[in-house]
């Protein structure tokens, strides 16, 4: 009887004290991992949310960018860390594909706390402005060429960029070169410089569209984007490929409740915030944000979509 007494105190004062804790919070700084290189658009995200997510939180969020493993490096910085809330990490899709790749330190349907899903970009296809491809067609059928060697660059790969002209060359049997890069920032770099004839990433090229420097091609969502409102899905042009690159924002599992909710609620005020959309709109990222509870769903969905997409892609999956 005593045991069980002393037992039903420990655990009392624990919930006391981890109340007491998640009420103070935040009285420290807040790391958020980035998961690819400083200066891409994920970056600037990262640092345009934080800035006005640290002010509703009354205490600075410092970003901490580790590029590398197709985004997952912060999902892996996660994993065994305290479950306070002053560890956090972007999401990209990655995070539910990767495992279906290769073994990883995390699984995300038990490792995470999932606080809010932020937004989301969809592909595009884009070549120099002087290149000879005019359209999508021009490049497949300049792919399928015998002797033809074109390259693209993407974020990562089996990023969604990446499995977008996987599935593309699958449909229409052309035939390219994939070279993967840390961020979009360094697979632009790569075609201005006519290293690569093709960068397949998101909304980073809308400055190098707006001055002519790259032409769109075609995007790779399910409608055309707000980014590229001129160009055809790849859809549209008769290549029935979709693919879509949502992220939000993770923690260690086992955040508890009222922290995670100071969280959301610091980020949806973010997103929210004027200065914010005007930023979003000008670099051309769709705000698609979800609460927590909503977040959490969706993991558990696209863990298994991803499934489904790695197996059509030909990639090498596991359960």
């Amino acid at each position: 009887m005593i045991r069980k007494l002393r037992g039903a105190a420990a655990l009392l004062s624990m919930l006391v004290a981890g109340g007491a804790a998640a009420q103070s919070f935040p009285d420290r700084p807040i790391r958020l991992i980035v998961p690819y290189a400083a200066g891409g658009i994920t970056d600037q995200v990262a640092r345009q949310l934080t800035d006005i997510a640290a002010k509703k939180l009354g205490q600075p969020i410092v970003v901490d960018n580790r590029p590398g493993v197709n985004g997952t490096m912060g999902a892996t910085q996660l994993v065994g860390q305290p479950a306070d809330g002053y560890l956090l990490s972007m999401a990209p899709i990655g995070v539910f594909r990767v495992p279906h790749m290769q073994k990883t330190r995390f699984d995300p349907r038990k490792d995470f706390t999932y606080i809010s899903m932020i937004a989301g970009y969809s592909s595009a296809v884009g070549v120099n402005a002087d290149s000879p491809y005019k359209t999508l067609k021009d490049l497949v059928n300049a792919a399928k060429a015998p002797g033809a060697n074109i390259s693209y660059g993407t974020s990562g790969t089996y990023s969604s960029h990446h499995l977008a002209m996987v599935m593309l060359g699958k449909n229409t049997g052309a035939q390219w070169t994939h070279v993967p890069f840390k961020g979009d920032s360094e697979a632009i770099t790569s075609m201005l410089g006519h290293n690569t004839q093709v960068t397949t990433v998101a909304n980073s090229m809308v400055p190098f569209v707006q001055t002519n420097k790259i032409r769109i091609l075609a995007t790779f969502g399910e409608k055309r984007s707000a980014d590229y409102p001129d160009a055809p899905t790849a859809k549209e042009l008769g290549f029935p490929v979709v693919q879509a690159s949502p992220f939000g924002i993770i923690a260690p599992v086992g955040v508890p409740q009222p922290v995670v909710q100071k969280l959301d609620e610091a980020f949806k005020s973010a997103l929210d915030d004027p200065k914010f959309k005007a930023f979003a709109s000008q670099v051309g990222l769709n705000i698609n944000y979800r609460n927590s509870a909503d977040y959490t769903a969706y993991a558990k969905r696209a863990f298994e979509e991803e499934r489904e997409t790695m197996a059509v892609a030909g990639a090498a999956a596991k359960d």
